[in-house]
């Protein structure tokens, strides 16, 4: 969201973090909780400006699916619902001080900012070009 849509820089993850893994946490603990950890370690100088963003965004899995609960991922679980971990899909922009739930609304809150067009209209154009890194 940042890069692509906003052209902003984040630094990488520090040398002994694993990014491609999920933060750890006791099993039982729902997601929300366990990535409110990366707000006390070494990675929450780039955290506190993407989960947020990411926490609206929350409610579709990976294909897109409308969900209201997180999947149990505990051991030995069937990959059903948890009815303890409601998904509350509450985003925010931290630095533009905007709230949304949801992608329409990040959409409008993104719109309405101003800070979308510099950036949306050089990446649209890279992708148009055949380009879409950059170059």
């Amino acid at each position: 969201m940042r890069k692509r849509l906003l052209c902003q820089e984040l630094p990488p993850p520090p040398p002994t973090v694993n990014a491609d893994l999920p933060p750890a946490g006791p099993a039982d603990q729902c997601k929300a909780e366990r990535y409110r950890a990366h707000g006390m370690n070494p990675c929450a100088t780039c955290h506190t400006l993407m989960d947020p963003i990411g926490n609206g965004l929350e409610a579709y899995d990976a294909i897109g699916k409308y969900r209201t609960h997180e999947l149990d991922h505990r051991p030995g679980s069937t990959a059903e619902l948890r009815d303890d971990c409601p998904i509350t899909a509450q985003g925010e922009f931290t630095d533009l001080g905007l709230t949304f739930t949801g992608a329409a609304r990040l959409s409008n809150v993104l719109l309405s900012s101003g800070k979308l067009e510099p950036c949306g209209t050089r990446a649209r154009l890279r992708w148009a070009v055949g380009h879409p890194r950059g170059g």
